[in-house]
């Protein structure tokens, strides 16, 4: 089991152990990119780049998938948190093109690299459902919905939902996706070692320092040097004006058993504020249902007991 940073458990972190990388000592201490964090935006960038030609090296501060990644509900869609609505009002209509062009290249990446490296991570093909209770919800629904085909976004208004809920109208995006996280994640940096990367866990990234071509990183278990780094974490680390700018956001999940099972290939979303997303998830013989949301500014709200029970 993976040991997270929280007071609670995930699914994904209970179901596998600790990743075992190849590679516990180094003799040569040079790369040509250090990525810090272990987690999929990492282990991710530095395939690609292991892929393309450069030495990579892959700090992490506990073991892979032990922070954001390791507790996600892994929802692979392109209905985003800023509408694309939002988006062409602040930046125009093409860059909101642009923006349903990055997540559906993120998606058919994640599939490529399961398929070219043939492992299993439990990914199959989804439906998203996009749902409204009252009016003003369902005027909110209907400029998601006229905004997003402007982007080009495939969806549908629909009559049915998969969930048993109180609705006026909703949208279905078809080709989205689900997956388990940490079996993405495994898969992809076995790939990555096996490319001739190397992953480093128990690495915390203290500071660097620029030395003439080279950057010197220094962490809590050792010094390397490199050309390029990248921090692939929360907020980069000693960064105090970057830090300022920041403002943290708590979400909620919860993994429960149920004997009225979600389908297997749907996602759903409710336009609640906060709102609340709903999958579902195979384990162990057992038919769970992973509901997520009552986000907030972490410190904005009395206690987690309360949004748990709301979730």
């Amino acid at each position: 089991m993976i040991t997270r940073d929280s007071n609670t458990n995930s699914l994904w972190q209970e179901s596998l152990p600790v990743y075992a990388p190849r590679t516990t000592r180094i003799s040569n201490h040079f790369f040509d990119v250090i990525i810090v964090g272990g987690g999929i935006t990492g282990i991710t960038t530095a395939c690609l780049l292991q892929q393309a030609g450069f030495r990579c090296l892959v700090i992490e501060a506990e073991k892979l998938c032990y922070g954001t990644t390791g507790g996600t509900t892994a929802h692979i869609n392109s209905l985003l948190d800023t509408t694309y609505g939002e988006v062409s009002r602040d930046f125009g209509t093409e860059q909101s093109k642009l923006l349903l062009h990055a997540t559906h290249a993120a998606r058919d990446l994640i599939r490529s690299n399961i398929e070219q490296f043939r492992f299993d991570c439990d990914y199959r093909d989804c439906t998203a459902f996009l749902y409204a209770k009252d009016n003003k919800q369902e005027e909110e629904l209907v400029s998601i919905a006229l905004k997003g085909k402007e982007a080009g976004l495939d969806l549908s208004f629909t009559s049915e939902i998969p969930l048993p809920a109180n609705f006026q109208k909703a949208i279905r995006v078809p080709h989205e996706a689900a997956m388990h996280p940490i079996k993405y994640v495994y898969g992809l940096a076995a790939a990555f070692e096996a490319a001739g990367g190397t992953i480093l866990e128990n690495h915390s990234f203290m500071t660097s320092q620029r030395l003439k071509i080279k950057l010197e990183v220094v962490t809590s278990n050792g010094t390397f040097s490199t050309r390029d780094l990248i921090f692939a974490t929360h907020t980069p680390p000693n960064f105090n004006m970057v830090q300022m700018k920041f403002i943290p956001w708590r979400s909620y999940v919860h993994a429960f058993e149920t004997k009225n099972p979600l389908p297997n290939n749907v996602l759903v979303y409710d336009l609640d504020e906060p709102y609340h997303y709903f999958r579902s998830h195979r384990w162990k013989d057992r038919d769970l249902i992973i509901a997520g949301g009552e986000d907030h500014e972490t410190g904005q709200k009395a206690g987690e007991v309360h949004s748990f029970r709301k979730t």
